[in-house]
């Protein structure tokens, strides 16, 4: 009874502490720092997302960043060239990753590819002479890429009038838009360009500047609906163009000038827009910079499409702050669980709104992420890849000195450490109550993997979490490290301390046994296929009932 009451405060007391607002500061290497602020409990995985500059601007290092449940930092890449900054950091179903790089001078660059231990093992660029953009890359079905390119033609644009009103040149240098899929030796397969099917009048007036220069269309993201035909959109057309596949004619055309639908339900359609997906069921979303607004007005937005009768029916959206826009950058995920990541792009006024925010399906805010004022994000994913993350990082051994002050050392196979403290050894003596973690490196790279964070309130308690002083998702307690985490089939548990046998339960959300699992030394796999998915409390026991541990599992298809 005694251990069942303990429990029950223990599930209350979790409860609450996931509905209160906290924001933490967190330090990298190259001397930026962000801030994340969790409100709710958010969708399981971890934040992709990259630092992009404009015209070398930050004095930092552009990089990418894998941020945890807690916002802390488990992976940290500063990319090797001196300049430059990183575009579409993403994850595909295959298991390996890509990101853009490329120089802000020349804005020549290449897509990277990268395996399950962020090695870079390939690189990918537009074939037959093109220049590779940086806006999408995708992974078909069939293994191959798709992306977009860009060709340079001379023409006259003499017929278009910019938007203060002067004609183009008759020698004008545009840029078209071209679409390519790439086999495993990098070689089109397919191809498609704009310039063949557009007019030069389809361009919006307002993204003509310059009379001699005409940046046709901007493509800038590609989707693939559900029978198979690609989805283009074109920034500065204000428009969604769906392609047929088969024999490349042009299907329909969703907003900007040459629109063919009727919207319903969105008095204000998008504009400028940067991002467009297809979700299971069919609908697009797509995120809207609302640069063309009236007022101007950033928002994640979900059409229901007919495309039968040519319809687009506003069911969902989310604006930013009223008056805010974003002049570029941005995007929109719709997640496994229902909530929806949306990254502000390059908003403005800067610093106006966060940079990236999570908000479930009725627009309450879970999370949202904030780079300094000079740092943007291209886009940000949240992803829960199939391969172990949580094997890459340094776990947290706590051990507690006579003096009650507590060592934390990192675990793993590194050579150089930074804690947020500053230190820079693989331990550390903690005196202090506070939150902790350490970023790790092989000297010979410039990967870092981050801990988890080790939030300590009581140095008395800190090694054994055996009351309710501290909120932690921490896997790596003093007990034994748990991974993977999110979980599918199985969890491995592997002692870190003398905790000789011990038993593992799990408890639903209400406070009720839903497994138990007996414990050995050394390292336990443990089957979790009956149990069915969702989030669990975690609790390891020593053989006479003392709690050592504590954790939350989330368990997912």
């Amino acid at each position: 009874m005694k251990h069942l009451f303990f429990l029950a405060l223990l599930l209350t007391f979790w409860l609450i502490q996931s509905t209160n607002a906290q924001t933490r500061s967190f330090n990298l290497p190259n001397g930026a720092s962000y801030d994340v602020t969790i409100n709710d409990t958010t969708a399981p995985g971890y934040l992709f997302l990259g630092s992009y500059s404009f015209g070398g601007a930050a004095p930092f290092a552009s990089s990418l960043l894998l941020l945890d449940d807690n916002g802390t930092p488990a992976f940290y890449m500063e990319h090797p060239r001196d300049s430059g900054t990183i575009g579409d950091l993403r994850l595909y179903e295959n298991g390996l990753m890509s990101f853009f790089f490329f120089d802000e001078g020349t804005l020549e660059g290449q897509y990277y590819i990268m395996d399950s231990t962020f090695t870079i093992i390939d690189t990918v660029q537009c074939d037959n002479g093109l220049k590779t953009d940086g806006h999408e890359m995708i992974l078909l079905d069939n293994g191959n890429y798709m992306l977009i390119c860009l060709e340079e033609r001379i023409l006259d644009i003499s017929g278009i009038v910019t938007i203060d009103g002067r004609s183009g040149s008759t020698q004008g240098q545009v840029i078209g838009p071209v679409i390519q899929e790439l086999d495993a030796n990098g070689n089109a397969v397919f191809e498609w360009k704009g310039l063949e099917y557009y007019s030069l009048s389809d361009i919006d007036p307002y993204f003509f500047l310059d009379s001699t220069f005409l940046d046709f269309g901007h493509p800038n993201a590609l989707a693939i609906d559900l029978d198979g035909n690609i989805l283009l959109s074109l920034r500065f057309f204000n428009e969604i163009t769906k392609i047929n596949y088969s024999d490349s004619s042009i299907i329909w055309r969703l907003g900007g000038l040459q629109n063919d639908f009727t919207f319903v339900n969105d008095t204000q359609p998008f504009s400028a827009q940067h991002n467009c997906n297809v979700l299971p069921n069919g609908n697009l979303t797509l995120y809207d910079n609302g640069e063309k607004g009236n007022p101007p007005l950033a928002r994640g937005v979900e059409y229901v499409l007919d495309q039968t009768n040519l319809t687009a029916t506003k069911v969902w959206e989310y604006a930013n702050t009223p008056g805010i826009t974003s002049y570029s950058l941005g995007s929109m995920q719709r997640l496994d669980n229902g909530h929806n990541l949306i990254d502000w792009g390059a908003g403005f006024p800067p610093h106006f709104s966060n940079d990236v925010v999570e908000v479930d399906a009725a627009g309450n805010t879970l999370m949202t992420f904030d780079w300094p004022e000079i740092y943007y994000s291209y886009r940000a994913y949240k992803y829960l890849p199939e391969w172990d993350l949580e094997k890459l990082r340094p776990a947290l051994q706590c051990d507690t000195t006579q003096t009650n002050n507590v060592i934390l050392t990192a675990l793993g196979d590194f050579d150089s450490y930074l804690w947020n403290t500053g230190d820079t050894t693989p331990s550390i003596t903690v005196d202090t109550a506070g939150e902790y973690y350490v970023l790790a490196k092989k000297n010979s790279d410039n990967k870092y993997f981050g801990s988890r964070l080790k939030v300590i309130n009581d140095l008395t308690k800190a090694c054994v979490v055996d009351s309710m002083d501290t909120y932690a998702e921490d896997l790596a307690l003093a007990s034994f490290q748990i991974y993977p985490n999110p979980a599918t089939t199985s969890i491995t548990l592997k002692s870190v301390g003398n905790t000789g046998n011990a038993n593992l339960t799990l408890y639903n959300a209400l406070g009720g046994q839903v497994f138990s699992y007996a414990l050995g030394i050394g390292i336990t796999h443990v089957d979790i296929q009956q149990i069915a998915k969702g989030s669990y409390i975690g609790l390891v026991t020593s053989e006479s009932g003392q709690p050592l541990q504590r954790f939350k599992l989330i368990v997912v298809e």
